[in-house]
């Protein structure tokens, strides 16, 4: 995902800065299970998601993990 930077109010005076974010997952699947391992945000980019009155509201750090999932 790639945003280029832009405004954040309609009036043009408060700038939000360019953000590359970069996700991956990769699994294996067998029969009625599969498991996988997964990254958002790979590059710990931060940036301002909003600004409400006066206090911004940040994006999520990065974040791993894995899935096991089953199906019965």
């Amino acid at each position: 995902q790639l945003a280029d930077g832009g405004f954040d109010n309609p009036a043009n005076t408060r700038e939000y800065s360019a953000y590359d974010l970069y996700d991956a997952r990769i699994g294996i699947s067998r029969g009625n299970w599969r498991f996988s391992v997964f990254g958002r945000n790979l590059t710990d980019e931060r940036y301002v998601l909003a600004w409400i009155t006066d206090d911004a509201y940040w994006s999520q750090p990065r974040v791993v993990g894995a899935e096991l999932r089953m199906n019965y």
